[in-house]
């Protein structure tokens, strides 16, 4: 969990902790995709927090995904996800954060 300090007062901003979906070998290397998520302004979260619960039916479709998690940083308005994918052809068919962070690039995709 996140703690986020302000005006005296603490609020708990839990993030999403990591959830499997395959078991990872030990000794093998795994593709990850890390993913950075600035938020324009405190007013964005709503949608942000929308579009987050919407992907993660997506994900657990996913085919060839190991695992996710989702890290808050709520005072900062900063979001961190954290996927891996069994190999490089599992990671690339998927849209999810690869997709965000490209729109976000382009100016298509404000939170």
């Amino acid at each position: 969990m996140t703690i986020w300090e302000a005006d005296e007062r603490s609020i708990t901003v839990p993030a999403l902790p990591w959830t499997s979906f395959a078991e990872a070998e030990s000794g093998n290397e795994y593709p990850a995709l890390l993913s950075h998520l600035p938020l324009e302004g405190f007013g964005a979260m709503p949608k942000f927090f929308k579009f987050v619960f919407g992907i993660r039916p997506q994900l657990a479709e996913s085919e060839g995904l190991i695992g996710y998690s989702l890290d808050a940083h709520v005072s900062a308005k900063e979001f961190w996800t954290l996927s891996v994918w069994q190999d490089r052809g599992s990671l690339e068919r998927q849209p999810g954060d690869r997709e965000l962070i490209h729109k976000q690039r382009k100016g298509q995709r404000r939170f």
